[in-house]
C-alpha cells in the first residue's frame, strides 16, 4: 500500500513539456540544420572551382606533354599543340568560350587557334589548318572563366598558350602577340563569387592559386 502511494506520488509530480520549451528546442534545431546546409552549400562551390582549376592545370600539362611526347597527327611531329582560352559568351562552341577550353594541334601553324567556327564537338581525325580543335572540354557547373590576365594586366579576350617540340616552353599568344611572361586564368563560381587562379608561365611552369 505504501508503495502504491509512492508511485501515486512520483506520477503527479511528473509534468510533460513546456510550448516554450518546445520552441527553443524547435528553434535551435533549425539553427543549427540552416547553418549545417549553409557550410555544406558553401564547401560545395569551393570544392567545384577548386576542381576546375585542376582540370584547366591539368589540360595545359597535357597539351604540353602533347607537344614534347609522342602525340602527333597526319604524321608529322614538327606541329605545335597548345589550349585555347576565352572569356567570350554564347557563340558557336567550337570557337570558345567562357563555359569551356580547347586543346588544339596548331596545324596551320601560326601560334594560334583555327576554329571553323561550326560545331558543338571536335574531331580529332579530322584535325586541319582551318579546323584544329582535338578536344573541346566543357564546363557543365556554375563555374566559369571570367578573367584572362597577360603579365598580370586583366582584360584580355582570349589567350592561346602553344608548346613546340622538343622545349616545354609556353608561347602565350594574345592578340597576335607572343610575347607575354606569363598568363593567369581566373575562374569563378558565380553562385557564390569564389575565385581560383591558374598561372602558366613561358617556361612551363603552372600553378594554381
Amino acid at each position: 500500500q505504501k508503495f502504491i502511494k509512492y508511485m501515486k506520488n512520483i506520477k503527479s509530480t511528473r509534468s510533460g513539456m513546456t510550448l516554450v520549451e518546445l520552441m527553443v528546442v524547435l528553434g535551435i534545431f533549425l539553427l543549427v540544420a540552416g547553418l549545417t546546409i549553409f557550410d555544406y552549400s558553401r564547401f560545395r562551390s569551393s570544392v567545384s572551382v577548386q576542381n576546375l582549376a585542376d582540370d584547366i592545370a591539368l589540360s595545359v600539362r597535357r597539351a604540353q606533354n602533347y607537344a614534347i611526347g609522342v602525340q602527333n597527327t597526319s604524321s608529322d611531329f614538327s606541329k605545335g599543340y597548345g589550349i585555347h582560352f576565352s572569356t567570350a559568351s554564347g557563340g558557336t562552341t567550337t570557337a570558345g568560350s567562357n563555359k569551356s577550353f580547347i586543346i588544339f594541334n596548331d596545324a596551320n601553324p601560326n601560334m594560334r587557334y583555327d576554329s571553323s567556327g561550326s560545331g558543338s564537338s571536335c574531331d580529332s581525325s579530322t584535325v586541319s589548318p582551318t579546323d584544329e580543335c582535338l578536344d573541346l572540354l566543357s564546363i557543365t557547373t556554375s563555374d566559369q572563366i571570367v578573367s584572362i590576365c597577360p603579365d598580370g594586366s586583366c582584360g584580355a579576350n582570349a589567350v592561346d598558350i602553344v608548346f613546340v617540340r622538343p622545349e616545354p616552353n609556353a608561347h602565350i599568344c594574345v592578340s597576335g602577340s607572343c610575347s607575354a611572361s606569363s598568363v593567369d586564368i581566373v575562374v569563378k563560381d558565380l553562385r557564390s563569387e569564389n575565385t581560383k587562379t591558374i598561372t602558366i608561365t613561358s617556361v612551363g611552369q603552372i600553378s594554381v592559386r
